[in-house]
């Protein structure tokens, strides 16, 4: 059984995928992002451009994926 708080984000900066970072957020105290947010990652401000939320089955083993794609162009 998986943890129903549990879910995992994908940064994308610039829309580099050499650049991703996956960040796994097990009790669920990582924020949410929305279009039109800024964070401070990486010692940078980036403005979050994207958002995508992809669904799991409930009945699957495995966590909601985060996909939030970030901008330093602003």
């Amino acid at each position: 059984m998986r943890s129903t708080l549990a879910t995992q984000t994908v940064f994308r900066y610039n829309d580099d995928p050499k650049n991703d970072q996956v960040m796994n957020d097990l009790v669920g105290t990582m924020p949410r992002h929305i279009v039109g947010d800024f964070v401070n990652r990486k010692g940078k401000r980036w403005k979050v451009a994207v958002v995508i939320h992809e669904r799991t089955d409930e009945r699957s083993d495995t966590i909601p994926l985060h996909r939030v794609f970030l901008t330093d162009r602003f």
